[in-house]
Formats: C-alpha cells, sequence, structure tokens
C-alpha cells in the first residue's frame, strides 16, 4: 500500500468506526479520475441513516474543483438571470478540469416533489453527457454549457427506490452501498472518541487527502493510460452485464395497489456502467506502483458494480445462486424476509428483463419455480463468491421442476 495512503487510513480510525476503510482508497480514485481525460466519475455512497456518509464525503471539502451542493432547484445549475460580477450558473463556477458536484446528503434532493426531482435529475444526465442548452425564458434567454464534471453524493437507501422510477431514462451513477458497523460498535466508538476535537481532525485528513490526491500523477492524454490485462477485461465486461441486466426498468402501474407490470422495456446498455467502472478503476491504479490494479481494486469496482443492483433483487439472485434447484414465491420469500406480494414482484421482475426462468411444478396446485440461468448463476457465484448447491430449496425437489435437467 502507498505510505501516505497507509498514514490515512490511521488516522480515519479516529475519525470513524470502519470495518473496510478501501472506501478511503475509492474516494482518492474519485478525485484522482476527475482530473484525467476520461469519462467523469459519477458515484453514490449509499447506507442507512446517520452511519457517516456524509463525514466521508467531507473528507474531500479541500480538493481543488470541489463544489458542494446542499440543495438546488431546476434553476440552479443553467439560470437565465444576469449577474455582473460573473455567472450565476453553479456549472460556469467549475473549473475545466477536476471539477465536481459534491451533494453530502442527496436524500435532500430525493425529498422534492416527482416533477421537481424529475427536472434535477433530468438536467444532471444531460450534464453527465457534457453539454447543457437550456432556453430559459428569463433575462438570459439561451443559457449554455460544454464541459466535464465528476459528481459524488451521499444517500441513504431511498436512492434505490426513488431512481427507479426515472430509469427508463437511464441511470449515469454507480454506487458503493458503505458496511456498516452494528450500534453497539458505534455507541463504544463514541465513548472512545466522543470528546476528541472531531472538527480539528478532520481538516488534518482533509489536508492529508488534498496533499496525496495532489501527489498523484496523471496522463494528459487518454492513450497514456495503463491497459487492462485480458482477464480483468472480462470481469468487467461480466459484472457490467449483470448489473445493467439487473437494474434495467420494468413498467408498472404507479398508482395501483398491486403495481401491476404494464409491459417490458428497452434493456439498458453495458456502456455506462463499464466506462464508470473503467474510470475508477483508472484512479484506483493510479494510487499503485507500476499503475497495476491490484486484489484489493478489484473487490472494489466488482463490489460497486453489484451496489448498482437494487437491495431485495440482488438478495434474490443471491438465494437464487445458492440452490440451483431455485424455489418457489414463498421459500424465497423466507429467505428474503420479505411479504409474498414482495418478493413476488421482485422475481417477476428478474424474470422480465431476462435473468430467471419462471417454471410451472408438477405438483397439483403447486407454485411456479423460479430459477436462476445458468450464466448469470456463474457470474453471480464469481463475484459473490457463493458456493452453488445442486440441492432443493426448503421442501422444494429436483424431482418437481418440469424439464430442468
Amino acid at each position: 500500500m502507498n505510505a501516505e495512503l497507509a498514514k490515512i487510513y490511521a488516522k480515519v480510525d479516529d475519525y470513524l468506526l470502519m470495518h473496510d476503510k478501501s472506501v478511503i482508497k475509492l474516494l482518492c480514485a474519485f478525485a484522482i479520475a476527475c482530473k484525467m481525460p476520461i469519462v467523469p466519475p459519477w458515484l453514490f455512497l449509499v447506507g442507512g441513516s446517520s452511519t457517516g456518509k456524509s463525514q466521508l464525503l467531507l473528507l474531500l471539502e479541500g480538493i481543488p474543483g470541489n463544489t458542494p451542493v446542499d440543495d438546488m432547484t431546476g434553476n440552479t445549475l443553467l439560470s437565465g438571470m444576469k449577474k455582473f460580477d460573473g455567472s450565476p450558473s453553479l456549472l460556469d463556477q467549475l473549473p475545466s478540469n477536476g471539477g465536481f458536484l459534491m451533494f453530502s446528503d442527496f436524500t435532500v434532493m430525493l425529498s422534492k416533489n416527482p416533477e421537481e426531482l424529475s427536472k434535477i435529475l433530468g438536467q444532471l444526465r444531460v450534464v453527465f453527457d457534457g453539454k447543457f442548452t437550456k432556453r430559459t425564458g428569463g433575462v438570459v434567454d439561451k443559457a449554455a454549457w460544454e464541459g466535464k464534471a465528476g459528481l459524488i453524493a451521499a444517500s441513504t437507501t431511498d436512492l434505490y427506490y426513488k431512481t427507479e422510477e426515472y430509469a427508463e431514462v437511464g441511470q449515469r451513477m454507480v454506487i458503493c452501498h458503505l458496511p456498516q458497523p452494528s450500534n453497539q460498535e458505534v455507541g463504544k466508538f463514541k465513548f472512545v472518541h466522543g470528546k476528541d476535537d472531531r472538527k480539528a481532525l478532520r481538516k488534518e485528513i482533509q489536508a492529508m487527502m488534498r496533499d496525496y490526491i495532489a501527489s498523484i500523477p496523471v496522463p494528459d492524454s487518454a492513450s497514456d493510460l495503463p491497459d487492462f490485462d485480458e482477464q480483468t477485461q472480462q470481469d468487467i465486461i461480466d459484472i457490467a452485464d449483470l448489473a445493467v441486466t439487473a437494474r434495467s426498468p420494468v413498467g408498472r402501474e404507479k398508482y395501483s395497489r398491486e403495481k401491476e407490470q404494464t409491459g417490458k422495456r428497452d434493456p439498458e446498455g453495458i456502456g455506462r456502467v463499464q466506462e464508470q467502472l473503467m474510470t475508477l478503476a483508472y484512479g484506483l491504479m493510479a494510487q499503485n506502483e507500476g499503475n497495476v490494479i491490484l486484489p484489493e481494486d478489484k473487490k472494489i469496482l466488482y463490489g460497486i458494480a453489484l451496489d448498482c443492483i437494487e437491495l431485495n433483487k440482488r438478495k434474490a439472485l443471491r438465494t437464487l445462486t445458492e440452490f440451483a434447484y431455485g424455489g418457489d414465491t414463498n421459500q424465497v420469500a423466507d429467505i428474503m424476509e420479505l411479504g409474498k406480494s414482495g418478493s413476488e414482484r421482485h422475481l417477476d421482475d428478474l424474470r422480465t428483463v431476462g435473468l430467471l426462468e419462471k417454471r410451472k411444478t408438477l405438483v397439483r396446485g403447486g407454485q411456479p419455480t423460479y430459477i436462476l440461468k445458468e450464466k448469470w448463476r456463474d457470474i453471480m457465484a464469481r463475484f459473490e463468491n457463493i458456493e452453488v448447491k445442486k440441492e432443493e430449496m426448503a421442501s422444494i425437489s429436483s424431482d418437481d421442476v418440469m424439464d430442468y435437467m
């Protein structure tokens, strides 16, 4: 490990209780990648309320190009107002290279009314693509921006469900779901460090991270970026393929109680997620001697891809990976600790996007069985480190599954 990064890890031990401090390297990778001549990274840190997400993001506060955002409206990014001492538009305040927006609590955005949230998310999608033109109807009739902007944000798991509503127009971000210490561990940590000067400690870590990130050289041209070995290339393709397929939109009634499916939507392509994984990989590799990718970096990247899958759908995939003969709705629901209707909705969505097969049983009155297709089971088993059991789930028997073998 880089000696300076090791010092930051040690200092963070007094600041936050973290079982896996690799997220610190990921944050540095994000800021480094923002300065590279590649697609800007868009990363969300997701976790429960009061789990240190915002405190982590604040460690990037001293990085040049960081533009904090606590709240915004549909007119914040590009404004129709005229300002004599500079542009009032937030995008115009970003530097030409290395700039990024930082939402320390994106839940504020998610709490907006659906119309306003839809407008903001739509504008952010355009910003990701690097060019934004707006007819304002204000003092300035036309506002335009062209450039590159990274984005990093912290959010609760509401992010999965809110953004899922707008998935049909495309998602740009990838997600890191932070592992959460137990309340008992956090409580003891606070007693030990309750009298520490946290503000001074945070400023010290911010300075360490600023100097560390500034010390990492970045190439001027994309052609000077390091190459990926063939196995890593295939791994990134496989894990990105799984992530985009699992999070592809499925039409459902918004206002009915049953939330019936309204039809299959075009699946999300692999491009954006693969680009995001590659972008963050370059940021991670830049911190290593020889610009190589380390096993710890792969663990971070593959975890991010899997974290892009909504939590309950991922739990269903894990369950059906473990049991090769699948299970019916009740059996899967028991393991997922969900009600039957909720479990069935997730299973049907995964079937609709092509991950599962739904098979009838030979038992009269029996429920259909959901089985994870072999291609996806192999990928899940490899990246989730799951041992596949060639056995039945609970009471389901392999003999009960029609035409499976």
